[in-house]
């Protein structure tokens, strides 16, 4: 945080107290070098002078009076932070959870049982999950159908029958009836812990997915594994 004379103690003590829930100021300077600032790896540079820098580091300028603008331009750009650092947690988990050999496109089937025993099958032929897989995911889907109404499915297991966490992804060629919804894109959580933190950035992923209806279609209409990779950030 470059600071000059116009800067007093108080408005520190402002922003430390408006905002310490949601970020940390780590340091301050009277004056502004690329060095001493990349030395401390901020992510975000508060200044209240015009600033000119090539650092990669989101910068914002506010007044010495803190003002309510200021304070919803700092929120703002923390938001913006906090979204990038999601979707790289995200996308670094979804790319070493969804593998290539468990990922099928235009595929044709009738029913969700038939999707889910032809999915647990390669599960377990390749020792990700136990043979009581299948029966644990239909007893969830007895539960409650995990079918959404944005067109797909997050079928999981009520049991501990997972070896080796994965999610299956099979991409249909027509809907399926799945529960009050019909259904294109399966999403076959299987993780050896749900309440796993590592399931976490899968579901903030589901999330924003749900709320973009054109990135699902883009991912529907994906060829090739590698296609449907680079359509998922």
């Amino acid at each position: 945080m470059p600071k000059t004379q116009a800067i007093s103690n108080s408005l520190l003590q402002r922003i430390n107290l408006n905002f310490s829930e949601y970020m940390t100021v780590v340091e301050t300077f009277d004056y502004f070098e690329e060095s001493k600032v990349l030395h401390f790896h901020p992510d975000l540079i508060i200044c209240c002078v015009p600033l000119q820098h090539s650092l990669p580091i989101p910068t914002v300028q506010i007044s010495i009076f803190l003002s309510r603008e200021d304070e919803a331009l700092i929120f703002a750009m923390l938001n913006s932070i906090e979204q990038k650092h999601l979707k790289e947690e995200y996308s670094e988990y979804l790319r070493e959870m969804i593998r290539p050999q468990h990922f099928y496109r235009d595929m044709i089937f009738d029913s969700r049982e038939e999707i889910l025993r032809f999915l647990s099958d390669d599960l377990y032929h390749s020792l990700a999950v136990s043979k009581h897989f299948y029966s644990s995911l239909m007893k969830r889907e007895e539960m409650s159908p995990t079918s959404f109404s944005c067109g797909f499915a997050i079928p999981h297991p009520v049991d501990h029958t997972v070896m080796q966490s994965n999610i299956a992804v099979m991409i249909l060629r027509k809907p399926v009836s799945w529960g009050s919804f019909d259904v294109r894109i399966i999403f076959l959580l299987a993780v050896e812990k749900m309440e796993s933190r590592a399931v976490k950035p899968f579901f903030d992923w589901m999330t924003n997915l749900s709320n973009n209806p054109d990135q699902l279609s883009a991912l529907i209409e994906s060829r090739t594994y590698q296609e449907f990779i680079g359509k998922m950030f």
